[in-house]
């Protein structure tokens, strides 16, 4: 799943080109080499939107998934940040030749989404019942209890009556389900006995497996029918068994219960987990359901709405991502000559990427701009990334992917040296006097 949720910032470069005069700029001036004489002016710094601004999520419109939650098909956060730089940069594509003839070639950039890491599949095989084929009749058998219940063929039959699923949420990732039911007579015949617990298909890739544990809580039941206590206990984590297909968790409690000798007494079972995140979806609801049936099938099917719980997510527990790039670019002191060719930044440049409850989700950040352009006058390629790997590619050129990785508990910080990330090459063109501005719209996109 990809573009669940965006966060656009943008950076804007402020470049000023003085033909016969010194100019400064915040820190950033040009001085034309055959100056006879230097005269100092300074304008004023361009007001810029602060490059940390976060948003929870951006309403936009829903999308439905299996289990009935709806997602945003792209929740959008837009930072800008001031960048005062002198940039000219051929005028050229990545892996193409530069339009004015005088570039080289810059590598292409692989945009490929990084695909997370997919849960194996746990396969099961259901019994076959034979009494559904009516013409043939059954082999006598001297498994008595099988050859009853091939016989009867009673399949995904609710073990208990008004059946109720509580739930929690402890707010930080931790969720508790209940399910309680009064216990039904006649159901000799039956040979397995299961609790499920169905979780939200779009919840599913963040449960932490290793956290699964419960409890049950049932009656000890007489040869007379009548309780005589109570019988309670753990269940661990490897006694839980994961449906992949069905998204579905199992426990197999045919040696904690006499179906022969259920009563009408309370029968109480118990699952916790953790989930490492939830997803960039909108609205935040989650749908749980709870049951105690014979067989392994898709408990919603046997569901009459009291055996459902509801999570709803708001406030502070909703998960988002943000981005923090850098306020200014300081590109400094350029002499502007016949062939400037490449500009580095005068100090390193910083992009922070972080969450909130959305631990292992897979990310990507990818940037483009604009030509600088004054009141008469346009730069064209003059502004390109140097990337980590060691490759450029052109912002000038449509969006191109800049980072990617993985959320984790910290923040990712990616620190770029002078001679990395956004540099300037104006190759041989040449500014005119006047201020050059551009905007860097970054992007940050989450996939699962």
């Amino acid at each position: 799943m990809v573009l669940q949720h965006i966060i656009r910032t943008s950076i804007l470069v402020l470049l000023c080109l003085a033909i016969t005069s010194f100019l400064k700029i915040g820190d950033l001036s040009f001085t034309h080499a055959n100056s006879d004489e230097n005269v100092e002016e300074t304008i004023d710094d361009v007001p810029t939107t602060q490059g940390t601004e976060e948003s929870p999520l951006s309403e936009s419109e829903p999308i439905s998934d299996d289990d009935g939650t709806e997602k945003s098909s792209g929740d959008e956060l837009e930072q800008k940040s001031e960048d005062a730089s002198s940039d000219q940069t051929p005028n050229q594509e990545p892996s193409k030749e530069t339009e004015s003839g005088n570039g080289g070639d810059y590598p292409n950039i692989n945009t490929d989404t990084p695909s997370s890491e997919s849960i194996p599949s746990l396969d099961y095989t259901e019994e076959t019942h034979e009494s559904q084929k009516h013409s043939v009749v059954p082999p006598e058998s001297t498994d008595e209890p099988k050859a009853k219940v091939e016989t009867n063929g009673v399949v995904g039959l609710s073990l208990l009556s008004d059946i109720q699923l509580e739930g929690e949420f402890d707010g930080d990732n931790q969720i508790k389900l209940r399910v309680i039911g009064d216990g039904v007579l006649n159901l000799n015949l039956l040979k397995e006995r299961y609790v499920l617990f169905k979780l939200p298909d779009s919840l599913f890739p963040y449960i932490e497996e290793a956290s699964f544990n419960g409890t049950y809580d049932v009656p000890n039941i007489s040869l007379t029918g009548l309780e005589i206590g109570r019988n309670r206990g753990a269940i661990a984590t490897e006694q839980w068994i994961i449906d992949r297909e069905r998204k579905q968790l199992v426990f197999q409690a045919n040696q904690l219960l006499s179906l022969s000798l259920l009563s009408d007494s309370t029968y109480t079972f118990e699952l916790n987990f953790r989930v490492d995140g939830f997803p960039l979806i909108t609205p935040q609801r989650y749908n749980f359901y709870g049951h105690l049936t014979n067989d392994l099938v898709d408990i919603r099917a046997l569901s009459d709405g009291k055996d459902q719980w509801q999570l709803v997510l708001d406030g502070n527990e909703v998960p988002f991502m943000s981005l923090v790039v850098p306020e200014q670019i300081d590109f400094g002191n350029v002499d502007i000559q016949s062939n400037m060719g490449r500009i580095n930044r005068q100090e390193n440049m910083v992009v922070t990427v972080f969450h909130s409850r959305t631990k292992g989700t897979a990310w990507q950040l990818t940037a483009q701009a604009s030509a600088l352009q004054s009141a008469s006058h346009t730069l064209h390629n003059t502004i390109f990334f140097k990337r980590k790997d060691g490759t450029t590619v052109s912002l000038e050129q449509g969006s191109q992917l800049i980072e990617t990785g993985v959320m984790a508990d910290a923040p990712t910080i990616i620190d770029y040296e002078r001679d990395e990330g956004i540099f300037l090459d104006v190759q041989q063109q040449m500014p005119q006097s006047g201020t050059y501005n551009t905007i860097i719209e970054w992007t940050l996109i989450d996939s699962i």
